[in-house]
């Protein structure tokens, strides 16, 4: 459990309304997004994720960086030291269950070939069985823990020929909450 909420990551990012238009812009592109969507919200999620993570403010610089550089609501140290971590491990793929044991949840990264196990309590004891999903993980304290939006899953899982398919065609390339959008709205 974060002691950190990214939440205020967004709200900090709220309050520049240029860069959130260009953001908005960028994320949807000519896509029109009605809140009476039945995804609104995931996708409304996404778009935080994304935003905080993905989108560049400055050449080499995301939301979350420039909140932990400025701290702007003068965050305790350990909350700095939280929120430090999640921007040195984080990363965003689409994962395959490969087991769940109580509080955590094996995970496989299709776009690192990485294994996690990831510490979910609601995750791992609610999870409709395998399959796969995308979500942002982060090592906090020496755990990997799913900081990102509530995952979607697919009743797909992969051979290991498959698996490594991904890896080289697919592991070059970038997955963001930017991609996962495009398979949201089809």
């Amino acid at each position: 459990m974060l002691k950190m909420r990214l939440g205020k990551v967004v709200a900090y990012a709220g309050r520049d309304q240029h860069l959130m238009k260009r953001a908005v812009a960028e994320f949807f592109g000519d896509r029109f997004v009605d809140q009476r969507l039945p995804n609104f919200e995931r996708i409304s999620s996404l778009f935080n994720e994304w935003l905080i993570f993905d989108f560049k403010i400055k050449e080499s610089r995301n939301w979350i960086m420039e909140y932990y550089l400025k701290n702007p609501d003068a965050l305790p140290a350990d909350q700095l030291a939280e929120l430090e971590q999640i921007i040195k491990t984080q990363t965003f793929q689409m994962f395959e269950v490969e087991s769940r044991r109580g509080r955590y949840v094996t995970v496989y990264g299709l776009y690192s070939g990485n294994t996690y196990k990831v510490f979910d309590k609601a995750l791992s004891s609610n999870f409709p069985g395998r399959g796969s999903f995308w979500n942002r993980t982060a090592m906090v304290d020496g755990r990997w823990i799913f900081i990102g939006s509530d995952p979607v899953f697919f009743p797909i899982t992969n051979t290991p020929r498959a698996r490594k398919i991904f890896l080289k065609e697919n592991g070059a390339d970038e997955f963001t909450a930017k991609i996962a959008l495009n398979l949201l709205m089809t």
